[in-house]
Protein backbone atom coordinates (compact mmCIF):
# COMPACT_ATOMS: atom_id res chain seq x y z
CA UNK A 1 0.00 0.00 0.00
CA UNK A 2 3.16 2.23 0.64
CA UNK A 3 3.79 2.35 -3.28
CA UNK A 4 0.18 2.60 -3.92
CA UNK A 5 -0.75 5.92 -1.79
CA UNK A 6 2.71 7.11 -3.57
CA UNK A 7 1.23 6.76 -7.11
CA UNK A 8 -2.08 8.23 -5.99
CA UNK A 9 -0.61 11.12 -4.64
CA UNK A 10 1.15 11.88 -7.44
CA UNK A 11 -1.60 11.03 -9.95
CA UNK A 12 -3.33 14.35 -8.05
CA UNK A 13 0.05 16.49 -8.62
CA UNK A 14 0.48 15.56 -11.73
CA UNK A 15 -3.36 17.08 -12.37
CA UNK A 16 -2.01 20.38 -11.00
CA UNK A 17 1.45 20.54 -12.76
CA UNK A 18 1.18 18.37 -16.31
CA UNK A 19 4.74 19.56 -17.50
CA UNK A 20 6.15 17.04 -14.72
CA UNK A 21 6.33 13.27 -15.04
CA UNK A 22 4.34 11.27 -12.28
CA UNK A 23 7.19 9.45 -11.30
CA UNK A 24 9.04 12.91 -10.11
CA UNK A 25 6.12 13.41 -7.62
CA UNK A 26 6.25 9.91 -6.68
CA UNK A 27 9.53 9.84 -5.67
CA UNK A 28 9.67 13.22 -3.95
CA UNK A 29 7.16 12.31 -1.54
CA UNK A 30 8.27 8.73 -0.55
CA UNK A 31 11.69 11.03 -0.30
CA UNK A 32 9.60 13.49 1.99
CA UNK A 33 7.89 11.02 3.99
CA UNK A 34 11.32 8.65 4.36
CA UNK A 35 12.87 11.63 6.13
CA UNK A 36 9.71 12.99 8.78
CA UNK A 37 9.92 9.00 9.42
CA UNK A 38 13.94 8.91 9.86
CA UNK A 39 13.99 12.12 11.99
CA UNK A 40 12.26 10.26 15.18
CA UNK A 41 8.55 8.50 16.32
CA UNK A 42 7.87 12.08 17.65
CA UNK A 43 8.37 13.55 14.10
CA UNK A 44 5.92 10.61 12.64
CA UNK A 45 3.17 11.52 15.06
CA UNK A 46 3.15 15.06 14.69
CA UNK A 47 3.44 14.87 10.55
CA UNK A 48 0.61 12.05 11.12
CA UNK A 49 -1.41 14.39 13.59
CA UNK A 50 -1.81 17.20 10.91
CA UNK A 51 -2.38 15.08 7.80
CA UNK A 52 -5.42 13.66 10.15
CA UNK A 53 -6.35 16.97 11.19
CA UNK A 54 -6.66 18.13 7.54
CA UNK A 55 -9.63 15.30 6.82
CA UNK A 56 -11.12 15.22 10.15
CA UNK A 57 -11.79 18.92 9.78
CA UNK A 58 -12.56 18.63 5.80
CA UNK A 59 -15.77 15.76 7.14
CA UNK A 60 -16.57 17.90 9.47
CA UNK A 61 -17.64 21.07 7.42
CA UNK A 62 -18.98 18.95 5.39
CA UNK A 63 -21.41 17.26 7.46
CA UNK A 64 -22.02 20.40 8.85
CA UNK A 65 -23.19 22.15 5.40
CA UNK A 66 -24.80 19.10 4.37
CA UNK A 67 -27.30 18.76 7.52
CA UNK A 68 -27.74 22.35 6.36
CA UNK A 69 -28.58 21.90 2.92
CA UNK A 70 -30.62 18.64 3.18
CA UNK A 71 -33.28 20.94 5.98
CA UNK A 72 -33.18 23.73 3.23
CA UNK A 73 -31.40 25.95 5.94
CA UNK A 74 -28.83 26.53 3.05
CA UNK A 75 -29.60 29.53 0.78
CA UNK A 76 -31.12 28.00 -2.82
CA UNK A 77 -31.60 24.84 -0.93
CA UNK A 78 -34.69 22.70 -0.05
CA UNK A 79 -35.60 19.76 2.12
CA UNK A 80 -34.05 17.04 0.70
CA UNK A 81 -33.57 13.79 2.98
CA UNK A 82 -36.02 12.37 0.76
CA UNK A 83 -33.74 11.91 -1.78
CA UNK A 84 -31.81 8.59 0.86
CA UNK A 85 -35.73 6.32 -0.18
CA UNK A 86 -35.37 7.59 -3.59
CA UNK A 87 -36.59 4.03 -5.35
CA UNK A 88 -36.75 2.40 -2.04
CA UNK A 89 -33.71 0.55 -0.80
CA UNK A 90 -31.35 -1.72 -2.55
CA UNK A 91 -33.22 -0.94 -5.70
CA UNK A 92 -30.99 -3.06 -7.57
CA UNK A 93 -31.32 -6.33 -5.73
CA UNK A 94 -29.56 -7.48 -2.56
CA UNK A 95 -26.81 -8.48 -4.70
CA UNK A 96 -25.61 -4.87 -5.49
CA UNK A 97 -25.28 -4.29 -1.49
CA UNK A 98 -22.26 -7.25 -1.94
CA UNK A 99 -20.75 -5.34 -4.96
CA UNK A 100 -20.49 -2.28 -2.33
CA UNK A 101 -19.10 -3.99 0.08
CA UNK A 102 -16.35 -5.76 -1.80
CA UNK A 103 -15.42 -2.35 -3.58
CA UNK A 104 -15.13 -0.12 -0.35
CA UNK A 105 -14.29 -2.80 2.77
CA UNK A 106 -10.60 -1.77 1.91
CA UNK A 107 -11.25 1.76 2.78
CA UNK A 108 -11.92 0.72 6.51
CA UNK A 109 -8.98 -0.63 7.35
CA UNK A 110 -6.41 0.25 9.22
CA UNK A 111 -7.43 1.01 12.44
CA UNK A 112 -5.47 -2.02 13.80
CA UNK A 113 -2.03 0.15 13.30
CA UNK A 114 -3.23 1.62 16.52
CA UNK A 115 -1.27 -1.44 18.05
CA UNK A 116 1.56 -0.98 16.39
CA UNK A 117 2.02 2.63 17.54
CA UNK A 118 0.48 1.95 21.29
CA UNK A 119 3.94 -0.11 22.20
CA UNK A 120 5.67 3.02 21.90
CA UNK A 121 3.25 4.86 24.16
CA UNK A 122 3.91 5.18 27.89
CA UNK A 123 0.68 3.08 28.50
CA UNK A 124 0.06 1.05 25.77
CA UNK A 125 -3.04 -0.98 27.52
CA UNK A 126 -4.91 2.20 28.08
CA UNK A 127 -3.83 3.74 24.25
CA UNK A 128 -5.02 0.60 22.90
CA UNK A 129 -8.48 0.47 24.78
CA UNK A 130 -8.92 4.37 24.30
CA UNK A 131 -8.72 4.06 20.31
CA UNK A 132 -10.44 0.59 19.42
CA UNK A 133 -13.67 2.08 21.89
CA UNK A 134 -13.88 4.91 19.33
CA UNK A 135 -13.46 3.34 16.26
CA UNK A 136 -17.03 2.09 15.95
CA UNK A 137 -18.86 5.48 16.33
CA UNK A 138 -16.21 7.41 14.57
CA UNK A 139 -17.21 4.48 11.19
CA UNK A 140 -20.83 5.13 11.75
CA UNK A 141 -20.50 8.93 11.85
CA UNK A 142 -17.94 10.32 9.58
CA UNK A 143 -17.98 7.21 7.01
CA UNK A 144 -22.02 6.26 7.00
CA UNK A 145 -22.97 9.57 7.58
CA UNK A 146 -20.98 11.73 4.88
CA UNK A 147 -22.29 8.81 2.02
CA UNK A 148 -25.61 9.38 3.58
CA UNK A 149 -25.26 13.22 3.50
CA UNK A 150 -24.08 13.02 -0.14
CA UNK A 151 -27.11 10.79 -1.35
CA UNK A 152 -29.57 12.91 0.51
CA UNK A 153 -28.09 16.19 -1.69
CA UNK A 154 -27.79 14.15 -4.76
CA UNK A 155 -29.83 11.10 -6.12
CA UNK A 156 -28.22 8.26 -5.71
CA UNK A 157 -28.90 7.86 -9.76
CA UNK A 158 -26.96 11.38 -10.21
CA UNK A 159 -23.52 10.62 -8.14
CA UNK A 160 -20.49 10.73 -9.67
CA UNK A 161 -18.55 7.66 -10.75
CA UNK A 162 -15.54 9.24 -12.47
CA UNK A 163 -15.10 12.61 -10.20
CA UNK A 164 -15.40 12.55 -6.56
CA UNK A 165 -18.91 12.34 -4.83
CA UNK A 166 -17.53 15.29 -2.41
CA UNK A 167 -16.53 17.28 -4.93
CA UNK A 168 -19.85 17.38 -6.47
CA UNK A 169 -21.45 17.59 -4.08
CA UNK A 170 -19.37 21.04 -2.06
CA UNK A 171 -20.23 21.97 -5.73
CA UNK A 172 -23.88 21.89 -4.79
CA UNK A 173 -22.94 24.29 -1.72
CA UNK A 174 -22.08 26.78 -4.05
CA UNK A 175 -18.16 26.97 -2.83
CA UNK A 176 -15.84 28.01 -5.87
CA UNK A 177 -12.94 25.33 -6.72
CA UNK A 178 -14.85 22.56 -5.11
CA UNK A 179 -13.11 19.88 -6.88
CA UNK A 180 -9.75 21.68 -6.29
CA UNK A 181 -10.57 21.68 -2.42
CA UNK A 182 -11.38 18.17 -2.13
CA UNK A 183 -8.23 16.65 -4.57
CA UNK A 184 -5.98 18.68 -2.07
CA UNK A 185 -7.85 16.93 1.12
CA UNK A 186 -7.58 13.83 -0.85
CA UNK A 187 -4.07 14.18 -0.96
CA UNK A 188 -3.22 14.61 2.40
CA UNK A 189 -5.41 11.53 2.99
CA UNK A 190 -2.80 9.87 0.69
CA UNK A 191 0.12 11.07 2.55
CA UNK A 192 -1.41 10.29 5.48
CA UNK A 193 -1.45 6.85 4.20
CA UNK A 194 1.85 6.73 2.96
CA UNK A 195 3.16 7.66 6.32
CA UNK A 196 1.24 5.61 8.49
CA UNK A 197 2.10 2.66 5.82
CA UNK A 198 5.70 3.38 6.26
CA UNK A 199 5.60 3.58 9.82
CA UNK A 200 3.92 0.21 10.12
CA UNK A 201 5.94 -1.61 7.47
CA UNK A 202 8.97 -0.78 9.67
CA UNK A 203 7.87 -1.91 12.78
CA UNK A 204 6.70 -5.07 11.22
CA UNK A 205 9.96 -6.05 10.08
CA UNK A 206 11.73 -4.60 13.10
CA UNK A 207 9.71 -7.20 14.63
CA UNK A 208 9.98 -10.02 11.99
CA UNK A 209 13.70 -10.08 13.34
CA UNK A 210 13.45 -11.06 16.80
CA UNK A 211 12.11 -14.77 16.06
CA UNK A 212 13.98 -14.68 12.98
CA UNK A 213 11.24 -14.52 10.72
CA UNK A 214 12.30 -11.70 8.59
CA UNK A 215 15.13 -10.21 6.73
CA UNK A 216 18.64 -9.61 9.09
CA UNK A 217 19.07 -6.28 6.82
CA UNK A 218 19.49 -2.99 8.48
CA UNK A 219 19.45 -4.10 11.95
CA UNK A 220 19.23 -1.51 15.03
CA UNK A 221 18.22 -1.00 18.39
CA UNK A 222 15.67 1.33 19.91
CA UNK A 223 17.83 3.80 21.60
CA UNK A 224 17.50 6.27 19.17
CA UNK A 225 13.30 5.37 18.75
CA UNK A 226 13.47 6.10 15.49
CA UNK A 227 10.25 5.34 13.14
CA UNK A 228 12.24 3.41 10.20
CA UNK A 229 14.53 1.36 12.62
CA UNK A 230 16.91 1.91 9.49
CA UNK A 231 15.13 -0.71 7.61
CA UNK A 232 16.89 -0.68 4.02
CA UNK A 233 14.15 -3.18 2.55
CA UNK A 234 11.10 -0.89 3.39
CA UNK A 235 12.58 2.07 1.49
CA UNK A 236 14.33 -0.57 -1.71
CA UNK A 237 10.36 -2.02 -1.86
CA UNK A 238 8.91 1.67 -2.31
CA UNK A 239 12.15 2.43 -4.81
CA UNK A 240 10.80 -0.66 -6.99
CA UNK A 241 7.68 0.66 -7.19
CA UNK A 242 8.64 3.73 -8.12
CA UNK A 243 10.57 2.02 -11.06
CA UNK A 244 8.22 0.18 -12.19
CA UNK A 245 5.76 3.46 -12.17
CA UNK A 246 8.44 5.16 -14.16
CA UNK A 247 8.54 2.00 -16.70
CA UNK A 248 5.12 1.21 -16.50
CA UNK A 249 2.85 4.19 -15.47
CA UNK A 250 -0.29 3.53 -17.09
CA UNK A 251 -0.63 -0.34 -15.74
CA UNK A 252 1.39 0.33 -12.16
CA UNK A 253 -1.77 1.87 -10.00
CA UNK A 254 -3.99 -0.56 -11.27
CA UNK A 255 -1.73 -3.51 -10.82
CA UNK A 256 -0.62 -2.45 -7.38
CA UNK A 257 -4.47 -2.22 -6.05
CA UNK A 258 -5.31 -5.30 -7.73
CA UNK A 259 -2.08 -7.63 -6.46
CA UNK A 260 -2.84 -6.22 -2.49
CA UNK A 261 -6.77 -6.17 -2.97
CA UNK A 262 -7.72 -9.02 -1.09
CA UNK A 263 -4.28 -8.68 1.40
CA UNK A 264 -5.69 -7.24 3.95
CA UNK A 265 -9.21 -9.30 4.13
CA UNK A 266 -6.61 -12.16 4.22
CA UNK A 267 -5.38 -10.71 8.06
CA UNK A 268 -8.81 -9.67 9.00
CA UNK A 269 -10.18 -13.86 8.28
CA UNK A 270 -7.35 -14.50 10.67
CA UNK A 271 -7.84 -11.66 13.34
CA UNK A 272 -12.33 -11.86 13.23
CA UNK A 273 -13.35 -13.88 9.92
CA UNK A 274 -14.45 -12.09 6.75
CA UNK A 275 -15.17 -15.33 4.61
CA UNK A 276 -17.83 -13.90 2.98
CA UNK A 277 -16.48 -10.98 1.86
CA UNK A 278 -13.74 -13.06 0.11
CA UNK A 279 -16.20 -15.23 -1.51
CA UNK A 280 -17.91 -12.72 -2.58
CA UNK A 281 -14.92 -11.49 -5.02
CA UNK A 282 -15.74 -14.14 -6.95
CA UNK A 283 -19.30 -13.22 -8.15
CA UNK A 284 -17.79 -9.60 -8.72
CA UNK A 285 -15.87 -9.06 -12.10
CA UNK A 286 -13.91 -6.11 -10.99
CA UNK A 287 -12.58 -7.97 -7.96
CA UNK A 288 -11.75 -11.05 -9.45
CA UNK A 289 -8.37 -10.05 -10.51
CA UNK A 290 -7.68 -8.67 -7.21
CA UNK A 291 -8.54 -11.87 -5.45
CA UNK A 292 -6.48 -13.71 -7.70
CA UNK A 293 -3.49 -11.79 -6.78
CA UNK A 294 -4.06 -11.42 -3.50
CA UNK A 295 -4.20 -15.34 -3.61
CA UNK A 296 -1.16 -15.36 -5.26
CA UNK A 297 0.66 -13.24 -2.83
CA UNK A 298 -0.78 -15.91 -0.01
CA UNK A 299 0.41 -18.38 -1.55
CA UNK A 300 3.96 -16.97 -1.36
CA UNK A 301 3.63 -15.39 1.84
CA UNK A 302 2.80 -19.33 3.39
CA UNK A 303 5.82 -20.94 1.30
CA UNK A 304 8.01 -18.71 2.66
CA UNK A 305 7.48 -19.34 5.86
CA UNK A 306 7.33 -22.83 5.83
CA UNK A 307 10.89 -22.65 4.58
CA UNK A 308 11.62 -20.41 7.48
CA UNK A 309 10.11 -22.95 9.55
CA UNK A 310 12.01 -25.53 8.56
CA UNK A 311 15.27 -23.87 8.39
Amino acid sequence: MVAFEAVAGAKILEKWVPSVPQWVFSLALMLLLTVTNLLSARSFGETEFWLASIKVTTIVVFMVLGCLFVLGLWPGAHLSVGNITQDGFVANGAFSVIHGVVIVIFSYFGAEIVTVAAAESSEPEKAVQQATATTVWRVILFYAGSIALIVMIIPWRDVPTETSPFAATFGKFGIPAAETIVSAVVLTAALSVLNSGLYTASRMLFALKRPRLGPALGRRHERARRAVEGDPAVHLGRLRGRDHELRLPDRIFYFIINSAGAVALFVYAIIAGTLLVVVSMLFVEDARSQLYLSLLSLAAVLGIYQVIRRR
